[in-house]
């Protein structure tokens, strides 16, 4: 049975800023850096073989500060990477609320239905989601795997598997939008479903 952590992506500078960062490559704050590497040394026990991240900056950054403190192996895989934000990447809330007023409004209320301007699609994250656990499992169906997840993708993930809504009226992940805890999800008997644990 493949047993997956979902270890979120270190804080940056621009989540304490209220910035949307999406897919730009912005590195960790020395917080973020701490809250990680306290995290990678409290997860050390679950012994992961492996761990997975996408291609931003701040994930294969906390991917190799777990792997330092696991003695896992690191390897990128695109389809961890952020939901595309498009236009609204790198903006402040504020900002999109005043350049977007309209199509913020609409994500506000149906997330779903709307995508950031040349950004991405909720249910195009979900595929791309469902399709990186599908690829990801079957490579480790005998594996404890590390997947660093940034925060937007993170919720998508533990919708998929069972866990919470994944957005919040503000179209960002619900509660903490870097969580410090690790998830770990066990895949249910038969495979029909997950169940997550926290860690």
């Amino acid at each position: 049975m493949c047993r997956l952590i979902l270890f979120p992506q270190g804080l940056t500078k621009w989540e304490r800023e209220g910035r949307l960062r999406g897919r730009l490559d912005v590195p960790l704050s020395p917080e973020g850096v701490a809250v990680v590497t306290e995290s990678a040394r409290e997860m050390s026990c679950l012994a992961p073989r492996i761990v997975y991240h996408g291609p931003e900056e701040a994930g294969r950054q906390t991917a190799e500060l777990v792997a330092d403190h696991t003695t896992s192996g690191v390897r990128q895989f695109d389809g961890l990477a952020e939901m595309s934000l498009g236009l609204w990447q790198g903006l402040l809330i504020e900002e999109v609320k005043q350049r977007h007023p309209r199509v913020y409004r609409q994500w506000q209320e149906n997330p779903q239905r709307v995508s950031p301007p040349e950004g991405e699609t909720l249910a195009q994250a979900s595929e791309r989601a469902r399709a990186a656990l599908e690829k990801i499992c079957g490579r480790h169906q005998q594996d404890t795997v590390v997947l660093v997840v940034p925060p937007l993708l993170g919720a998508v993930l533990r919708s998929l598997l069972g866990g919470t809504d994944a957005f919040d009226i503000d179209g960002r992940p619900s509660g903490p939008q870097c969580p410090t805890r690790a998830d770990l999800v066990r895949e249910a008997a038969g495979g029909a479903r997950w169940e997550l644990y926290e860690v």
